[in-house]
């Protein structure tokens, strides 16, 4: 029986394109070229095209499970799984949300700490976020799908701004010689980059809310290519501007290219696009708690707003264990390999899984 969503809490079919968007271009944006070109340098932006490629077939394949079965993650795994394994799965997937809004809030208190107020403590600024962060949660998904719009209209100028290295001192032979690097250093590139895409399963959760058109399908690939457009160009940029030497010594290549903008009226240009980035990490921190809040209401019927100040309070205690960069790291990798395993790994098996569900079923109903 399809999930029914009241009219006055769905969002436009147009408004899944910025969330998707704003899921996947966050706080990784900054530091993906050192981990990227680890393994595939100057090629390293072949890996993105690929994971990007890749990220858009697993895309169609939850879009494709959400349409048959006109529900949610909760209501997918529980048609093929049934109550008890449904339910383990999906705790699974709530834990895979926080986890990433953990990431989130734990890489910008680091990036304000080092770039901006270091004598400021981990306390202070996870508080404050995460109390604008309710702010927006409490408002249900339109409100996040409101902040999710004006992030992208207020980042937009940041990237435009990253023209600057390339036009002063830009190299385009580091990017030379061309597909000089094997499969294998292309797929661990291709690893590190899925830590940046795996936001995306947030569409199992929200997809209910959009209203239903002919182009929700469409709106949502097209996030996907815009945000592969966007780590591409950028890669290329931070390889002509650092090669791939320097960036392996780089801890926040993008945050070391704002530097480099030099603008009459206005110098440390990388204060500003710290505090517009604000705005970039709302959205990834948003969607993520209200992703697993609204997963853990629907199986046991909690209160949505109070069972988020539970879960803030969770992140914020958790959060300050990671508040190392060396461990911040470390977690960073987990929830990488998780997100692998996840977006190129269980995703595909739910669909196929489903494929074989609905012949077997199919079959017994004609017999």
């Amino acid at each position: 029986m399809p999930l029914k969503i009241p009219e006055n809490h769905q969002v436009s079919s147009s408004a899944l394109f910025f969330i998707l968007y704003q899921i996947q271009v966050g706080i990784g944006i900054l530091a993906y070229q050192r981990t990227v070109g680890l393994h595939a340098e100057a090629d390293g932006w072949i890996s993105i095209l690929f994971c990007g490629l890749a990220v858009q077939i697993v895309l169609w394949m939850m879009l494709q499970l959400l349409d048959h079965f006109q529900g949610d993650l909760i209501t997918i795994h529980t048609s093929l799984f049934g109550k008890w394994l449904g339910t383990g799965l999906t705790i699974m997937y709530i834990f895979y949300y926080l986890g990433m809004a953990l990431t989130v809030l734990n890489s910008y208190v680091s990036i304000v700490q080092v770039w901006m107020f270091p004598q400021m403590s981990y306390w202070e600024i996870a508080v404050l976020l995460l109390i604008v962060g309710y702010s927006f949660i409490s408002g249900g998904l339109r409100s996040i799908s409101g902040i999710c719009l004006l992030s992208t209209i207020y980042s937009s100028p940041l990237f435009i701004t990253l023209i600057f290295p390339v036009e002063t001192s830009g190299d385009f032979d580091n990017m030379l010689p061309l597909f000089s690097h094997t499969p294998e250093d292309m797929f661990f590139s291709l690893k590190e980059m899925a830590l940046n895409f795996e936001g995306i399963s947030i569409i199992f959760m929200v997809y209910p809310f959009i209203k239903k058109s002919k182009k929700v399908a469409s709106w949502a690939q097209y996030s996907v290519f815009l945000s592969t457009f966007l780590y591409t160009v950028l890669y290329i940029i931070s390889v002509c501007y650092f090669n791939t030497d320097e960036l392996d010594h780089i801890l926040w290549p993008t945050m070391s290219l704002w530097k480099i903008v030099n603008l009459p009226f206005m110098e440390r240009f990388e204060y500003i696009g710290i505090t517009i980035w604000l705005f970039v990490i709302l959205p990834n921190l948003c969607l993520t708690i209200w992703g697993g809040s609204r997963a853990i209401k629907r199986m046991f019927s909690i209160n949505q707003r109070k069972l988020v100040l539970v879960i803030l309070a969770l992140l914020l205690i958790c959060g300050s264990f990671f508040n190392n960069q060396l461990l911040l790291e470390k977690w960073n990798e987990l929830q990488s390999l998780f997100g692998l395993g996840v977006l190129f790994g269980y995703i595909p098996f739910l669909y196929f899984y489903h494929l074989i569900v609905k012949k077997v079923r199919k079959h017994h109903a004609k017999a």
